[in-house]
């Protein structure tokens, strides 16, 4: 098993470092926006009320390999003071055989009404993020390659990024009606070459674009705000070494429960479950079933589990960007 997971992991001479694949994977994306668009930071979303809210996400990958991906990370959001924007930051660990990569990073976005109900959010982040090569157990002779080094080594890199992120809100804006956003990560594209043998080329953290969105349909009138059902897609794409990852989910909601259904495109099919303990609290969990030759054993597979936390809800129209200033400030 560790032959085969590190044969992927080194397809192409390192053409697909650290993960094999261009940004973290997240099932429950959904719930979790902020991890792909920092201009979502405090953004509402579905059967989860806005405000100040941490988040915990882990994610075991392939379980069932030796050194399969992991992944984890820790995010806060929150409106700023005086209606000055909205503020965010997160914490990332991802792994993969004799890789990982940590990251810390900090966003501001702005919002601004346009129309009854729906807002539109431009934000960018910033931070580190550190590429780790520990080959520790790991031999390059299975694969018959030397290039593997010997030692445990990492570099430090720039980590920025940008995006949009659009909401429109159902009437009397207590319910999500969509989200659609692009965002676009590793902007820089530093090299992580300082973690990697100098004999390796193409090191660069390539730029990749995601593209999210989601429409969330009311079921049923009377049940004012609570049963709904909302078909959404992510999309991760870097025009350079990978070919697109799509994921696709509904989720059925109907608070305090949502169970929904997801496809990876010819990767993996699953199922999700969602539970609002309270009116702070939300967990949910995802199980993902690999498809192809990766499970021809069928003993392989993936699970993931988020958890939400509201610290305090959100103030009214807190975060967005008074109107009547930027029309004075244009006029000026």
């Amino acid at each position: 098993m560790k032959k085969i997971l590190l044969a992927l992991l080194l397809t192409g001479l390192w053409a697909l470092p650290a993960m094999g694949q261009q940004y973290f994977q997240n099932t429950m994306f959904t719930y979790t926006q902020f991890g792909y668009n920092p201009a979502s930071a405090g953004a509402k979303r579905l059967g989860v009320d806005d405000g100040t809210q941490l988040t915990l996400m882990g994610r075991l990958q392939w379980l069932g390999f030796e050194g399969a991906p992991e992944t984890s990370y820790l995010t806060y959001e929150s409106s700023l003071p005086a209606d000055a924007g909205y503020f965010g930051g997160m914490i990332l660990f991802d792994r993969a055989g004799p890789f990982s990569i940590g990251s810390i990073t900090a966003s501001y976005a702005f919002e601004r009404e346009i129309g009854t109900d729906n807002y539109i959010r431009v934000g960018v982040s910033g931070g580190i993020k550190q590429w780790r090569l520990d080959p520790t157990g790991f031999k390059p002779e299975d694969l018959g390659d030397n290039v593997l080094p010997t030692s445990v080594t990492s570099t430090t890199v720039p980590a920025l990024a940008t995006g949009i992120y659009v909401t429109g809100n159902h009437a009397g804006g207590e319910d999500l009606k969509y989200f659609a956003g692009l965002s676009v990560q590793n902007l820089l594209e530093p090299s992580f070459g300082g973690a990697l043998p100098s004999t390796v080329s193409g090191t660069e953290d390539v730029r990749t674009f995601v593209l999210s969105g989601g429409y969330n349909f009311k079921l049923d009138e009377a049940t004012a705000n609570r049963m709904s059902i909302m078909p959404s897609v992510l999309i991760m794409q870097d025009f350079a070494l990978n070919t697109p990852q799509v994921t696709a989910s509904v989720i059925w909601n109907y608070k305090p429960i949502a169970l929904g259904l997801n496809y990876r495109l010819n990767e993996s099919v699953g199922a999700t479950a969602g539970f609002s303990v309270s009116d702070k609290l939300f967990v949910g969990y995802s199980y993902d079933y690999p498809l192809g030759s990766l499970n021809l054993s069928g003993d392989i597979n993936t699970h993931e589990l988020t958890l939400i936390y509201r610290l305090s809800p959100a103030r009214s129209g807190a975060g967005r960007i008074n109107q009547d200033i930027l029309k004075d400030a244009s006029d000026n």
